[in-house]
């Protein structure tokens, strides 16, 4: 009976932690900051062609992505 409880708590908390992440990409979408909040950056050249890159924590460090 005590283990059932245990795994019946667990359970939920691992159901309420992915709710919880869930609800984070919901706001963030509903937001527009989804791609800020994975880092992702669009950068536009004159010649009108778009790349996109990964953001670092130092900038002048993004690596490029290649976006196929």
């Amino acid at each position: 009976l005590v283990l059932s409880r245990l795994a019946d708590a667990q359970s939920r908390e691992v159901q309420s932690l992915a709710a919880y992440q869930i609800a984070l990409v919901d706001i963030a979408f509903a937001t527009g900051t989804l791609l800020g909040q994975s880092k992702v950056e669009f950068q536009e050249s004159e010649d009108g062609a778009t790349s996109v890159r990964e953001v670092s924590a130092d900038v002048t460090d993004a690596s490029p992505v290649d976006d196929g």
